[in-house]
C-alpha cells in the first residue's frame, strides 16, 4: 500500500455487505494468514466447498480475492483482456502444471520477462500489472522478475490467448518467417516480417509467435505508424 513502505500489504475481509480491515503486513503472505485467521466457520465450509485448498492453508478463491485486495490497495487496476483463455492481460494458461497453471509474462524492450507461475489468474494478473506499473514509472523491476525465453508451450498458450495463429510452414522450422541460426546456443532461431528481424529465440514457437505478433500489427497498421496511410 502506498504510504507505508514497512507495511505494504493491507488484508481486509467482507462482513455484512462492507470490507473490514484486518492490518497492515511486511508480506503478502502474512496478509493472507491475517485473512484466514479472521474466517468464521461458515466462510470456510464455503470455501472449501468451493474449491479445493492451497498449500499455505488459503484456498483457491480466498487467494484470488486477497490478490484482488492487494490489487486494490496499490491502487492497481488488473487489466482485463475479454475473449482470452485467462480473460487477463499477460497472462495464459499453461497446461504442464496442474498446481500452478497460469503464468505470466511482460514484454520490455522486445524481450520477454517472466514473472512467475501461479495458482489463480488473478496472482498472475497482480504479478503482471505491478511489473507494468514499474515499467510505466520507470522504476527498478522486482527481483522476482526474471528474463528468460517463453518455452513452446508458453509461446502456444499466448497465441492462443491472443487469438493468434502461428503460421506453420513446410521449413526447417515448421514455421513461416522463422529460421534456424548456428551462431547462438541460447536462441538458434530468429524471426523476420516484411524484412525487418523481430530478434532471436529459444524456440521456434517463440519466433513463430513473434512472428504472427507483427503480421497482426501490420494488418491493422499496415504503413507502420499507427496513424493510417
Amino acid at each position: 500500500r502506498k504510504g507505508s513502505a514497512a507495511r505494504p500489504f493491507l488484508a481486509q475481509i467482507r462482513r455484512e455487505g462492507r470490507q473490514r480491515k484486518l492490518g497492515r503486513f511486511s508480506t503478502a503472505l502474512e496478509a493472507a494468514h491475517a485473512y484466514v485467521d479472521a474466517m468464521t466457520d461458515e466462510d470456510v465450509t464455503r470455501l472449501a466447498a468451493a474449491a479445493p485448498l492451497r498449500d499455505d492453508g488459503l484456498s483457491v478463491e480466498a487467494a484470488a480475492e486477497a490478490a484482488e485486495a492487494q490489487a486494490q490497495q496499490l491502487q492497481l487496476t488488473l487489466e482485463e483482456a475479454p475473449g482470452t483463455k485467462s480473460g487477463y492481460r499477460g497472462v495464459a494458461v499453461q497446461k504442464k502444471s496442474a498446481s500452478h497453471p497460469f503464468t505470466a509474462v511482460i514484454y520490455k524492450d522486445g524481450k520477454a520477462r517472466h514473472l512467475g507461475c501461479f495458482r489463480t489468474k488473478q496472482e498472475a494478473a497482480l504479478a503482471y500489472s505491478r511489473a507494468l506499473a514499474d515499467k510505466r514509472e520507470g522504476r527498478p523491476e522486482a527481483d522476482a522478475v526474471e528474463e528468460r525465453e517463453l518455452t513452446a508451450e508458453e509461446a502456444e498458450a499466448f497465441a492462443e490467448d491472443e487469438g493468434l495463429a502461428l503460421c506453420r510452414a513446410s521449413t526447417q522450422t515448421g514455421f513461416k518467417g522463422v529460421w534456424n541460426r548456428k551462431r547462438s546456443k541460447s536462441r538458434p532461431y530468429a524471426a523476420e516480417f516484411r524484412t525487418r528481424k523481430l530478434g532471436g529465440f529459444a524456440t521456434p514457437e517463440a519466433a513463430a509467435l513473434a512472428y504472427a505478433r507483427a503480421a497482426a500489427y501490420h494488418e491493422t497498421n499496415p504503413c507502420g505508424t499507427g496513424k493510417g496511410c
